[in-house]
C-alpha cells in the first residue's frame, strides 16, 4: 500500500512501569502524584525507565513490559524513551508519564526479531545504546581498552559527554582512567 515506506515508529506507552517502580523504590513513587513532581524527579525517573526497558524480566526472562515484549518480538527496536509524554491523569497513573518510541526498519525486522529470541537482547538505536554505555562507565575504574572503545565511541557520534582522567596509584603501581 505505502512502496516507499521504509521505517515505522510507534509512540505506545509503558502501562506497567508505575507498578514496576513502586515495588523498586516506594519512597520516589509516592513523592511522583502529578506532573510538576515528575518534572522535579526527572533524572531519577529516566535512571530508573534505562532499568525497566533493559534489564526488568519476568521469570522467562523476557521483558516485564507488555507493549515492549509485543513490539520487540515483532521485529521493532526500543528507538527513544520520552518523559513528560503522556500528562493524562490515566498516563501519570499508569507510567508516570513515559512513552516510548518502538522503530521498525523494514529491512532489519527479521534479524531484530531473531536477535531477540535467540539471544533474549533488546534491539535498541545508537542513542539508547551510547546512553547505556555511558551510564554503566561513568564515575567508575575502567581499563585502558575501556578508555579506547569509549574514545572511539565518542569520535564515531561525535559527542563529548564525559571527561576522562587519567590517575597514577603510586602505592599499588598503576595507573587507571576514571570516566567523570
Amino acid at each position: 500500500e505505502f512502496p516507499y515506506l521504509k521505517n515505522f515508529v510507534t509512540l505506545s506507552p509503558a502501562p506497567m512501569f508505575s507498578k514496576w517502580l513502586k515495588e523498586k523504590d516506594i519512597k520516589l513513587k509516592r513523592k511522583l502524584i502529578n506532573s510538576s513532581s515528575i518534572k522535579k524527579n526527572e533524572s531519577e525517573i529516566l535512571a530508573y525507565a534505562k532499568e525497566y526497558f533493559f534489564k526488568a524480566k519476568q521469570n522467562d526472562n523476557y521483558p516485564i513490559d507488555p507493549v515492549q515484549r509485543f513490539h520487540l518480538s515483532n521485529g521493532a527496536i526500543l528507538e527513544n524513551i520520552h518523559l513528560n509524554a503522556d500528562l493524562s491523569e490515566n498516563g501519570i497513573k499508569n507510567s508516570l508519564s513515559l512513552m516510548v518510541n518502538y522503530k521498525y526498519e523494514l529491512a532489519s525486522i527479521e534479524k531484530n526479531h531473531e536477535e531477540y529470541f535467540s539471544k533474549m537482547s533488546i534491539p535498541s538505536s545508537k542513542k539508547l545504546k551510547w546512553i547505556n554505555y555511558k551510564s554503566s562507565l561513568n564515575k567508575s575504574k575502567i581499563t585502558n581498552r575501556h578508555v579506547y572503545d569509549e574514545l572511539k565511541m565518542r569520535r564515531h557520534h561525535k559527542i563529548n559527554l564525559n571527561r576522562v582522567s587519567y590517575r597514577r596509584d603510586y602505592k599499588k603501581q598503576s595507573s587507571v582512567y576514571v570516566v567523570n
